[in-house]
């Protein structure tokens, strides 16, 4: 394999817009063929890239993106912004992340652990109990229904 050239160079979200706009155009692909190779819901390729920009890039997104476009991301320092800036800086006094033993775990729940979940949570409700909370959830249920009628 060839070594991988620099496609373009973006200091903000337009500039790398702009990249991946002219990476489509070089590679001949439609928003559609993006939307079915990335697995983004029709349309939303055209959201983000179009020259309307409903929607902007995000956490899902733009991994999906740069494995459709095949372009992956490298920052760099910028030294015009080095030598600007370098003089505001001043030193934390506090370093900037907890020990590893304090940090809290993040958890990600999906869809099927987060219905466990609440099956477990419901289980441990007295019989009784789920009754009364279940015909109240019922009523309030029915009551929007009614509302919208």
């Amino acid at each position: 394999m060839s070594e991988p050239r620099q496609l373009g160079e973006a200091s903000d979200y337009n500039q790398l817009i702009a990249i991946y706009r002219a990476r489509m155009a070089q590679l001949g692909l439609t928003f559609e063929q993006i939307d079915e190779l990335s697995g983004l819901h029709y349309g939303y390729s055209n959201k983000i890239l179009g020259p309307r920009q409903a929607k902007t890039l995000g956490q899902i997104s733009m991994p999906l993106l740069n494995k459709t476009l095949a372009v992956k991301l490298v920052v760099i320092e910028d030294l015009d912004a080095l030598i600007e800036m370098a003089p505001r800086w001043t030193a934390r006094k506090t370093p900037m992340l907890a020990p590893a033993s304090m940090r809290r775990q993040i958890l990600t729940i999906g869809p099927r652990q987060g219905r466990k979940m609440a099956q477990d949570r419901w289980a441990k409700v007295a019989p009784a109990d789920r009754k009364k909370h279940a015909r109240k959830m019922a009523r309030a249920r029915w009551k929007r229904v009614r509302e919208t009628l």
